[in-house]
């Protein structure tokens, strides 16, 4: 997906956000949510790369690639199952950034992007949801901020919406659209604990900054080719607490004068 607005990323290392945003000068740079949420066990996204991994396998064996490239170089074949969940990946992140340029592009009334029939099925959906929930958006793309002493935070929240909700009629949600297989238990973390309960929000591209929006909650729009739907998650304390649960460790293990190990004792024979 195209990087948030506002964050930088070296390398391999961490997606960081200024403090205050551009185009004041920074005061300090604090980690994204996703680099924070990085700590936490994903066993979800593990089983289906190694899901992926097998069929590829499969697939690769049936075709008769996978002996060909055994005989060429095993390291290889080893490389191209192991990494057979990239390509589908890959298409799915680009399916997902389109998705979101869509939205954006629709909001701000600018030129959209054009979209892979992958990418068509899911906007056709995810305007059908829209409609049919009267979703009105007050805020799109806006970077927010976490900023406790010593475990400040930002992100990028995709929308603050006002919406039906059947029981309840309208309400003030933070919405995130998601184009994953699945709605996980982290997405909670992410959307309800800290998007809701962030200090302040950044309203547009010349860095104004406000106080974050009161909100009734948070919602995924889970959008796939084949369906959508509304998917409620928690915004309570639970959920703050998950994610600054990660964020205390995110700030343990980037602690660079903390050492988790040390160097080997000496020989039990040297004597001081």
């Amino acid at each position: 997906m195209a990087p948030p607005r506002n964050a930088t990323k070296n390398g391999w290392g961490p997606r960081l956000y200024p403090w205050p945003p551009p185009p004041a000068d920074a005061e300090m740079w604090v980690p994204s949510v996703t680099t924070v949420l990085g700590v936490v066990d994903k066993p979800a996204i593990a089983n289906w790369k190694v899901d992926r991994a097998a069929k590829g396998a499969i697939e690769m064996h049936k075709s008769g690639a996978l002996a060909a490239l055994v005989d060429q170089d095993e390291k290889m074949a080893l490389s191209a199952i192991k990494t057979a969940w990239r390509s589908e990946l890959d298409e799915a992140g680009q399916a997902g950034t389109m998705v979101h340029e869509y939205l954006e592009a629709q909001i701000k009334g600018t030129e959209k992007p054009d979209l892979t029939p992958t990418a068509e099925l899911i906007v056709q959906n995810l305007r059908g949801l829209m409609a049919e929930y009267e979703v009105e958006p007050i805020h799109s793309e806006c970077t927010v901020y976490g900023l406790s002493p010593g475990l400040e935070w930002a992100g990028t929240l995709d929308l603050i919406v006002e919406m039906f909700v059947p029981g309840r009629g309208r309400r003030r949600l933070v919405a995130d659209v998601k184009t994953s297989r699945g709605v996980y238990e982290d997405m909670a973390a992410q959307i309800g604990g800290a998007y809701v309960h962030a200090d302040k929000l950044v309203t547009g591209d010349d860095g104004t900054v406000i106080d974050m929006p009161e909100v009734d909650g948070a919602v995924v729009f889970h959008v796939r080719p084949e369906s959508a739907y509304v998917v409620p998650v928690a915004a309570d304390a639970n959920a703050l607490e998950w994610f600054m649960a990660a964020r205390r460790l995110w700030a343990v293990k980037n602690n660079k004068e903390w050492r988790a190990v040390y160097a080997p004792l000496p020989a039990a024979q040297v004597r001081s």
